[in-house]
């Protein structure tokens, strides 16, 4: 499916565009799609992700603090604060779920690094002589 849309550009971009269309010899409608499917991200991405980021941000501010009480354990974190605990993701997950539906809360367990590195190995191709 398509959809036709007017656009205003400004000369001097019309110009370019122009001047792209014919050294590639192709219409100037072709060459303005193109680059806006280039411009456009392929995978899109979730409108609730700066709140994850801040919830992620005050995990890793509070890291030792929760290190220090909650150890091992699975804490919720929603604005900023620690809502719920728990040694059973799943207990927690359901918990969370049944009180705030929808709502972005990051579930993490506390560990001696915030983060994990995972370490990936490439393959490697080595030529038969």
């Amino acid at each position: 499916m398509s959809k036709q849309i007017t656009l205003t550009l400004p000369d001097e971009v019309y110009e370019q565009i122009q001047r792209t269309a014919a050294a590639d010899q192709r219409p100037i409608a072709e060459v303005l799609t193109d680059t806006i499917v280039q411009a456009t991200p392929i995978f899109s991405v979730d409108a609730r992700r700066p709140a994850m980021l801040r919830e992620k941000a005050a995990f890793l501010e509070m890291h030792s603090q929760l290190l220090g009480q909650y150890e091992g354990q699975y804490v919720a974190i929603y604005q900023g604060q620690v809502i719920d605990h728990d040694h059973d993701v799943e207990a927690l997950v359901r918990r969370v779920e049944n009180n705030l539906h929808d709502e972005v809360v990051l579930i993490k367990q506390v560990t001696e690094e915030p983060d994990r590195v995972l370490h990936l190995r490439s393959p490697r191709f080595v030529r038969n002589p």
